[in-house]
């Protein structure tokens, strides 16, 4: 039994990192998103006040910004999705504790 339930953490471990790409990728997480669902206003950013988006937190938040050099240096969410390794992304994401939002 062991042994399955180590299977199927390496199994979501693997499928996770993708899929969290994916959505992030396409402006779709719970935090981001789950205002649509429930009728809510958009979220804004606690530092900033500007509406809380994939592209704000990956591009224009200045909070994260020293964070974000570290990963990454580029100016569009084309340039991240097109030029950044995924990997950078998703510890990006993890770093700034926004990775159990996705």
């Amino acid at each position: 039994m062991h042994n399955v339930t180590m299977m199927l953490i390496g199994l979501i471990d693997v499928c996770c990192g993708p899929l969290s790409l994916t959505l992030t990728c396409i402006g779709h997480t719970r935090r981001t998103n789950s205002c649509l669902l429930k009728g809510e206003n958009q979220p804004e950013c606690q530092t900033c006040q500007s509406a809380l988006t994939v592209k704000h937190i990956l591009i224009d938040c200045t909070h994260p910004s020293a964070v974000r050099q570290r990963y990454f240096r580029v100016d569009t969410l084309t340039e991240v999705f097109e030029i950044v390794d995924s990997r950078n992304i998703i510890a990006f994401i993890k770093d700034i504790n926004f990775y159990h939002y996705i």
